[in-house]
């Protein structure tokens, strides 16, 4: 039952982490985009979220590309997990 909840976890955050990291790095969404709990928050307050300054920017750079190296990282464990359970 661990081995299916580690297979499972891998599966899911893999490929998703991959591709929210690709993504954002290909369009160009870490420059301008809000996060979704602060675009809720201010939508709710009923205000305009605040423009990104430099700092906004970095960080969300770097977000961007820690999701694809993780991402990456996690599908491969995936990879050989699945490798090495099928092989036996």
């Amino acid at each position: 039952m661990k081995d299916i909840l580690g297979v499972l976890v891998l599966l899911i955050s893999g490929p998703f982490f991959l591709w929210i990291g690709v993504q954002s790095l290909r369009h160009r969404r870490w420059r301008d985009s809000v996060p979704l709990l602060e675009a809720m928050i201010d939508h709710a307050a009923g205000l305009e979220p605040p423009p990104r300054n430099i700092w906004d920017r970095r960080f969300a750079f770097a977000q961007a590309i820690l999701f694809t190296i993780f991402g990456a990282f996690f599908t491969l464990c995936l990879a050989a997990i699945l490798i090495s359970t099928f092989a036996e």
